[in-house]
């Protein structure tokens, strides 16, 4: 049986600085993601962002947020 071809997904991403559970400041990346054109109302960590839409199934396509 052929392999299903990954669902082409847009999402956005930008830096956002957080603190951890110590107190300490750090950086780390949201992605926002745009099924069918419109957000999901999520915004997520990668870790996040790949159990929701994994690259075998999706394919992710980067957009600007403008």
């Amino acid at each position: 049986m052929p392999k299903a071809k990954p669902v082409e997904i847009e999402y956005a991403s930008y830096p956002y600085n957080g603190i951890d559970k110590r107190g300490q400041p750090y950086e780390y990346e949201l992605f926002l993601f745009y099924p069918d054109g419109k957000w999901d109302e999520s915004k997520r960590t990668l870790d996040e962002a790949l159990r929701e839409y994994p690259r075998h199934r999706y394919e992710w396509k980067q957009v600007d947020l403008d």
